[in-house]
């Protein structure tokens, strides 16, 4: 893969404000601001690190912090994808 710099501005909106709109995977970050992370969401448990159709969220994690993930983002990481499992 060709070298690549993406250049982007997250904006981070916190958990006590507002949670994403749909189930899906967001650009997360802990409240101290040291540990940023994708994680997937579930509006039905309304917590992250769980899937609507799980049973239970028993896995959830604290999440202070979240942003959409830019397509250009989306993209770069579904070919660092393909090039894992071509590998």
């Amino acid at each position: 893969m060709e070298q690549q710099h993406i250049k982007t501005t997250f904006e981070f909106i916190s958990t006590k404000d507002e949670l994403p709109p749909t189930s899906g995977t967001y650009l997360t970050m802990n409240a101290s601001g040291t540990m940023i992370t994708t994680l997937p969401f579930s509006t039905r448990h309304q917590v992250f690190n769980a899937h609507d159709d799980d049973d239970y969220a028993s896995f959830a994690i604290n999440v202070a912090y979240w942003a959409h993930i830019p397509a250009k983002l989306k993209d770069v990481m579904s070919e660092l994808r393909q090039e894992v499992e071509d590998d």
